[in-house]
């Protein structure tokens, strides 16, 4: 592709909506421990669910618990907030 008709190809672009969004949380830049999780499914709120690891005879049992949902992509101090409530299973 060459640089004439970028500026159409990205309206074009941006006309697109996202129907599914799924996202592991955790602290930058490293990938471990998981923290929750962020999905979105078209036409439903987003959700939060926070990871939860219960240690048990057999080992660690691990679980995500619905923390928090919001109509619009939650921003990093909100999804800070949710994780950051006491949630058990």
């Amino acid at each position: 592709m060459q640089v004439r008709g970028r500026a159409e190809r990205m309206d074009f672009a941006d006309e697109f909506k996202e129907i599914y969004h799924f996202r592991f949380l955790y602290r930058k830049p490293y990938f471990h421990p998981i923290y929750g999780l962020l999905r979105f499914k078209w036409g439903e709120p987003w959700e939060i669910y926070k990871r939860i690891v219960k240690k048990t005879d057999a080992g660690k049992e691990e679980k995500y618990c619905f923390a928090q949902s919001y109509d619009e992509e939650p921003k990093p101090p909100q999804i800070t907030t949710a994780i950051a409530m006491d949630i058990s299973f």
